[in-house]
């Protein structure tokens, strides 16, 4: 009973601590969607009125037969399905990759992902970086981000995708979908002033964008994991109250059946006694 109380203790705290990380989680979400939108609409104007030789990279469509797949899990466990749902829909993506007869780059990020596809997709690994959510900032973000840029670029993939966890119901557990190149809805066409140059503005916003764009997949996940370990933690929280309840009932009716049978053997004694 000691031992299951303090399970109980320590799955009720990590519960709670969840709680804190989730709200923060989501308050970065909701502030970056919020810039997102609006860099995004500036872009898809200037986008939809400039010169295709103005455009970076990032901002082309291609086609080379090579297609990237980052993959985003969890630096740590006790989070439920999480990281099973992850690494699933991962493999479900690999799988139409090949189908296609392409070739699939995987870059991961999070430990636990990484100790998945290490053992079983080792040649097709090209990337790993861990330890890095609970520190996780724009700038962290963005470092991360100009690394991916740069892989598209000289790794020549045709795209880019991103597979994470997701806290929105609409979106289901787990969400897949193309990072780069950065792709716009059809805006009109705005005559914007743009300086120093067209070319410099649009590899400096892109940059931006996906950053933006990375920062909040980065917290989408982290808050997904979050909640995912809220409610495991919940979950055996319950069932460490439950199993005591049963131990203590188990006990009390040891005890009630000893000293039932005690006071046989007193009744008994005093019985032979007396004859």
């Amino acid at each position: 009973l000691g031992s299951i109380q303090k399970t109980r203790l320590i799955t009720s705290a990590l519960k709670v601590v969840a709680s804190t990380k989730l709200k923060k989680a989501q308050d970065r979400y909701l502030k970056m969607r919020v810039a997102a939108d609006g860099l995004r609409m500036i872009l898809a104007e200037a986008v939809a009125g400039a010169d295709a030789e103005f455009l970076p990279p990032a901002l082309l469509p291609r086609t080379t037969g090579r297609v990237g797949v980052a993959v985003v899990t969890s630096d740590r466990g006790l989070c439920g399905g999480f990281n099973t749902a992850v690494v699933k829909r991962s493999l479900e993506v690999l799988n139409t990759i090949r189908d296609e007869g392409k070739e699939a780059r995987i870059y991961l990020y999070g430990a636990k992902g990484a100790l998945f596809f290490r053992k079983r997709h080792g040649s097709a690994l090209a990337g790993v970086k861990t330890g890095f959510f609970d520190r996780m900032d724009y700038r962290a973000a963005r470092a991360l981000s100009r690394e991916l840029l740069g892989v598209y670029e000289t790794e020549n993939l045709e795209r880019l995708i991103v597979i994470h966890g997701t806290f929105r119901v609409s979106a289901g557990p787990v969400a897949a979908f193309d990072f780069l190149p950065l792709r716009f809805e059809t805006g009109r066409a705005a005559d914007h002033i743009i300086e120093p140059d067209p070319a410099s503005f649009f590899v400096e916003a892109a940059e931006r964008y996906a950053a933006l764009g990375l920062y909040r997949v980065l917290n989408e996940s982290y808050a997904a994991e979050q909640l995912a370990r809220m409610t495991a933690m919940e979950s055996a929280t319950d069932n460490a109250k439950e199993m005591m309840r049963s131990l203590e009932l188990s006990y009390n009716r040891a005890r009630q059946a000893g000293i039932t049978k005690e006071l046989a053997e007193i009744v008994g004694g005093a019985s032979a006694l007396e004859n």
